[in-house]
């Protein structure tokens, strides 16, 4: 069964005691999407887990709306990737360096607070592309995962946010950011009504 499943991001308000930031979220673990949040579970998936026993995210959308709260210009951007590069992104030339990544939307500048300061960032991706190959992303087992879990091999969306000017991010940005996993549920329970 292929469904389509929601999750809106609660953080609204992002800031940083540093010149950029990043956060990510799991573009292929609908059991625990967020790493910092305990089971921040996906809209209607412990529905459909009570029915299968397996699932894979075949595709991510994404749409990011950012709101500059800073009084200097804030570039911003989205990419995805198969590790976790938090620990590896240690300054803003390094966060500015992952909206190189082939997949990425590319950096984009949001103005001063009051001036043209919001944009959305809206993006597809089939996660095999990730991956390198659609029939062995397809068949390999470890990026599906029992419904009580997240699969072995995790794929994120990364989003940066850096300074222009070279000073923290005080007030950051205030954001609204929605996923739309398109998934794969198998293996259905015998004992399922």
């Amino acid at each position: 069964m292929t469904v389509k499943l929601n999750y809106t991001d609660g953080n609204m308000t992002r800031t940083a005691g540093a010149t950029f930031s990043l956060f990510r979220l799991r573009a292929n673990a609908l059991f625990d999407v967020d790493p910092l949040l305990a089971s921040g579970t996906v809209s209607g998936f412990t529905e459909l887990a009570t029915l299968y026993r397996q699932y894979r995210v075949t595709h991510l959308e994404f749409e990011w709306t950012a709101i500059n709260n800073e009084n200097f210009p804030v570039i911003i951007g989205a990419f995805f990737s198969n590790v976790d590069v938090i620990a590896a992104v240690v300054s803003a030339e390094g966060a500015l360096g992952t909206l190189e990544n082939p997949f990425s939307t590319r950096a984009h500048c949001l103005s001063i607070a009051s001036g043209m300061d919001r944009t959305t960032l809206v993006g597809k991706l089939p996660l095999s592309k990730v991956h390198g190959s659609a029939l062995n992303y397809l068949a390999d087992n470890d990026y599906s995962a029992l419904v009580t879990g997240n699969p072995a091999n995790l794929i994120f969306i990364n989003f940066v946010m850096v300074s222009t000017v070279g000073a923290n991010l005080a007030t950051g940005i205030s954001s609204s950011l929605v996923l739309r996993f398109t998934t794969e549920f198998f293996n259905r329970q015998t004992n399922a009504v």
